[in-house]
């Protein structure tokens, strides 16, 4: 009798751990596929206008080939305005065309953690932000002020506020 009271409790501490992790697993798949900045206004320039002219976006800064897949698979998905991707250093001549060009800086974060068996560790974290440059007069508008935990991800809260801001 004892033995079916100790394997009840078992399996009952085992479900609850399946359904925390299934409800932990959702919730990190969808984190920042809709997530957009708070304060979007602060850091979309007055002048831009994703409906004039076509976006210059900077390629992707960390491990390119890859990552630039899941951020044009992601834009062409979610980004409904025109836009071109490509390297800061191609010179793109027609500023009426291309008023404004996205680059990306990267914050790499160094996270010092203890393990399980009291040694410790160190994880590299980085954090994406895109700015937006004015072609014409060459100003750089500033990044959002609010924390972007979307690591290399963090295109998709920055554009989800683009398209929110001119909803």
């Amino acid at each position: 009798c004892r033995n079916r009271f100790i394997s009840l409790g078992l399996l009952k501490i085992n479900l609850s751990i399946i359904v925390l992790l299934l409800f932990f697993i959702i919730g990190v798949a969808s984190c920042s596929t809709k997530k957009a900045f708070s304060d979007a206004e602060n850091w979309i320039p007055p002048g831009f206008n994703p409906n004039n002219g076509v976006l210059l976006i900077s390629s992707h800064p960390h491990n390119k080939e890859m990552r630039n897949k899941k951020m044009i698979n992601w834009l062409q998905k979610n980004y409904p305005y025109p836009y071109e991707i490509g390297e800061k250093k191609e010179i793109y001549g027609d500023n009426e065309k291309y008023p404004f060009v996205v680059i990306w800086r990267v914050n790499e974060l160094n996270v010092s953690a203890q393990n399980s068996n009291g040694t410790n560790s160190t994880t590299n974290h980085y954090e994406l932000y895109g700015q937006f440059q004015d072609r014409s007069t060459g100003k750089v508008y500033p990044i959002t002020s609010n924390r972007n935990k979307y690591g290399y991800f963090g295109y998709q809260p920055f554009f989800n506020s683009i398209i929110e801001h001119f909803r």
